[in-house]
């Protein structure tokens, strides 16, 4: 009965985690990293990266309003960089973070 439990277990996809937990250089402290922080917030919880790669960049619409109008009143193109970060400790999961204008948008599990 175990190995029907392990076969099924094993044909599970990894899917993508909305944080990781990283520790700090010293190791003391342990700290959740979630979709939505910077890449300040995670460089300082984290340390460095064991690789970055400059993705390229993404083109987003934005709309701005005037606080005392209601209706729309200016659409521009913004052009956001996008970066990846891996982070790989021995033993655990490799996380690639992406970042689009220095936020986390995606985690994704790379193992």
């Amino acid at each position: 009965m175990k190995n029907i439990w392990i076969l099924c277990l094993s044909s599970i996809p990894i899917l993508a985690h909305a944080d990781f937990r990283c520790s700090s250089e010293n190791g003391v402290n342990s700290y959740v990293i979630e979709v939505g922080d910077t890449q300040a917030r995670v460089l300082s919880r984290c340390g460095k990266p064991d690789l970055v790669v400059k993705a390229g960049s993404i083109e987003r619409k934005v709309t701005s309003t005037h606080a005392m109008a209601s209706e729309d009143i200016d659409t521009m193109t913004e052009i956001r960089p996008i970066e990846k970060w891996t982070y790989t400790k021995k033993g655990a999961l490799t996380r690639e973070l992406v970042f689009e204008a220095g936020y986390i948008t995606k985690i994704n599990i790379l193992n």
